[in-house]
């Protein structure tokens, strides 16, 4: 190749190389500029779960524990099965209402009758008073056991004498995630003692904490990008959810809670992650 031309090719690659370094250079001051300006602010953190609407699950009657069926971080259903107590009062419950169910269609049928033979002149009216009585005290017992057996979380009108039992299922009322469990197999329990925490909803969010300097910067519906310590491959955009009113006096930072715009199946709860928050009011 002739001189000229090496020279020429050489004069070109170190002009693209200067052209380059410019375009760098620019892109760095402009991103310093950026972050001196207050338009960003940088901070750590990790991912957790938002849990909302707390409760809990409470033994409907007191005995043994004989059988735990929920498992902390696993989800149940209204109406399911977590827990069997053991308790031999269960038994005469039972009893007493199958005795009341047939006592009340006894009266029922008798005070009919005694109603029939009244019109019919045919019996006196003490009679008929004395059946009505009865009909209604029957009727106040087997409502009250009806109603015993249902806040155990039985169904007194699919009860028959060959089910009665000693153990009850515990159902749980509402669906949601075990976040607790405060028995055994084998405790005793009293009535309305507290068996399980429940959570209705959960989803990923992120914890950050931001420099006191820049606290009052930011503010709830921001834009933030964070991406995972473990993968920095990974971008997540998401929004300011809440901004703490406390300052720690140790690490002098502010509590900054963000939720991902999008669920990631890749987030679990407890990853490191660096963030970005866009204190201006468009984020491109």
């Amino acid at each position: 190749m002739p001189i000229k031309h090496l020279i020429f090719a050489g004069l070109t690659a170190a002009s693209l190389l200067t052209g380059s370094c410019k375009h760098n250079q620019t892109e760095l001051k402009l991103a310093s500029e950026e972050k001196d300006s207050g338009l960003i602010i940088t901070c750590s953190g990790y991912s957790m779960m938002e849990q909302e609407g707390q409760s809990e699950i409470s033994a409907p009657v007191s005995g043994r524990i004989i059988s735990v069926l929920a498992e902390i971080g696993k989800e149940i259903r209204a109406g399911q099965h977590v827990a069997v107590i053991e308790n031999a009062d269960f038994i005469v419950v039972q009893q007493e209402y199958l005795e009341a169910r047939n006592l009340l269609d006894y009266y029922s049928q008798e005070y009919a009758r005694q109603g029939d033979l009244t019109v019919e002149n045919a019996t006196s009216m003490k009679r008929m008073q004395s059946a009505k009585r009865d009909y209604q005290s029957a009727e106040l017992k087997y409502k009250s056991l009806q109603k015993q057996l249902s806040v155990m979380g039985l169904n007194p009108d699919s009860l028959k004498a060959e089910d009665i039992s000693a153990l009850l299922p515990v159902r749980s009322i509402r669906s949601g995630m075990v976040s607790g469990i405060h028995i055994q197999h084998g405790s005793y329990v009293e009535k309305g003692e507290k068996l399980f925490d429940l959570v209705r909803k959960q989803s990923i969010i992120v914890k950050l904490l931001v420099p006191e300097d820049s606290y009052m910067q930011v503010h709830k519906g921001q834009k933030v990008d964070f991406r995972l310590v473990a993968d920095s491959s990974i971008l997540i955009r998401a929004t300011v959810l809440s901004v703490s009113d406390v300052i720690d006096p140790a690490s002098h930072t502010a509590t900054i809670f963000a939720r991902p715009m999008e669920t990631d199946t890749r987030i679990i709860p407890g990853m490191s992650v660096n963030a970005t928050i866009y204190t201006a009011d468009q984020k491109e």
